[in-house]
C-alpha cells in the first residue's frame, strides 16, 4: 500500500507540475501576444506621427509657395529701378520723344516715353519717294521714385506712324503734355480743328476721365465737344454763325447725359485712330 501511495502522490506532484508549466506556458504566450499587440500599436502611431508631421511640412512649403503666387500679382510688386529711362525702351523700338512732369503728384518729375518699333518690314517707299517708318508707335510711362525711374505703364502700339498715308490731308499731329499731374495726349488737324484725351493716375493705371474736340473751318470753330468721364456729362456748342465775319459766331449750348461705363484705361486702348467716345 506504501507503494500505491507513493506512486499515486509522485503522479498528483507530476500533474500539479505539469499543470503549472502548463499555465506559465500560457501566461507567457499572452504576455507575448499583447507585447506584440504593444508593439504594432506603438508602431502604428509613430506611423501616424509621421504622417501628420510630413503633411504639416507640405501643407506649410504649399502655403509659403501660394503667397509667393499671390504676392507676384498683387498691386505693389518689386519694379525694376534705373536712372537711364531709355534702357525701359524694349528690344525692337527707338525712342521718338520724351515728356517730363508729375503725373503722381508727389512732387517728384517723371516721365513718358513716345516709342515707335523699327522692323524693316514696315519700312516702305512713300508717294514722294521717300522711305519713311510706318510701324505704329507707343507710351512708355516711368515714376521718378528715389533718383531712379519704375515702370507704371506702356502701350506700345496704340499710335499709328506720325508717316502715315493722310490722303488729300496731312496726318494729324500727335502731342503729349504733363499738366497738374495729368497726361494729355493731343491730336492737332491744323485749319480743321483739334482733339484730346485726358489721362489720370488712379487706382494703379492711367485712365481716361476727359475728352476736349473741335471742328474747324479755318478759323472759325463750327462744334466744340467737351466730355467728363468722372461725371457722365457731355457739353457741345454749335455755332449757329458760321459766317460771323470776326470768327468769334455764336454758340447754342447743349448738355447731355452719357451712359454710365467703366474708365477707359490708357493701356487697354488698342488704336486711337479706332476710339469712338462720343455717344451716338
Amino acid at each position: 500500500m506504501n507503494r500505491v501511495h507513493k506512486k499515486s502522490a509522485q503522479v498528483n506532484e507530476n500533474s500539479i507540475k505539469n499543470c503549472c508549466e502548463t499555465t506559465f506556458r500560457t501566461r507567457f504566450k499572452e504576455k507575448s501576444v499583447l507585447k506584440s499587440i504593444f508593439g504594432v500599436v506603438a508602431r502604428a502611431r509613430l506611423l501616424v506621427v509621421t504622417v501628420l508631421i510630413v503633411c504639416f511640412c507640405y501643407t506649410t512649403t504649399a502655403v509659403a509657395a501660394s503667397l509667393n503666387v499671390i504676392n507676384s500679382f498683387g498691386p505693389a510688386p518689386k519694379l525694376k529701378a534705373t536712372t537711364d529711362p531709355r534702357k525701359f525702351i524694349p528690344k525692337g523700338y527707338e525712342l521718338v520723344s520724351i515728356t517730363n512732369g508729375d503725373l503722381n503728384n508727389d512732387k517728384t518729375i517723371d516721365c513718358v516715353l513716345l516709342v515707335q518699333a523699327t522692323n524693316p518690314a514696315n519700312w516702305v517707299v512713300d508717294y514722294y519717294g521717300k522711305k519713311v517708318n510706318r510701324n505704329r508707335r507707343g507710351l512708355i510711362v516711368l515714376f521718378a521714385k528715389n533718383g531712379t525711374y519704375v515702370l507704371r505703364a506702356k502701350n506700345l502700339t496704340c499710335f499709328s506712324s506720325a508717316e502715315e498715308d493722310g490722303g488729300n490731308y496731312m496726318p494729324p499731329d500727335l502731342g503729349l503734355e504733363i499738366k497738374k499731374s495729368k497726361l494729355y495726349i493731343s491730336y492737332g488737324h491744323g485749319r480743321y480743328g483739334y482733339w484730346e484725351y485726358c489721362f489720370r493716375w488712379q487706382a494703379s493705371n492711367f485712365v481716361l476721365i476727359g475728352y476736349e474736340g473741335s471742328s474747324n473751318r479755318g478759323p472759325i470753330v463750327e462744334e466744340a465737344t467737351s466730355i467728363n468721364f468722372l461725371t457722365n456729362k457731355t457739353k457741345i456748342r454749335k455755332n449757329t454763325m458760321l459766317e460771323s465775319l470776326d470768327g468769334e459766331g455764336i454758340f447754342e449750348v447743349q448738355y447731355l447725359d452719357r451712359k454710365p461705363r467703366p474708365l477707359l484705361k490708357l493701356t487697354d486702348i488698342k488704336d486711337f485712330d479706332e476710339l469712338e467716345i462720343e455717344d451716338k
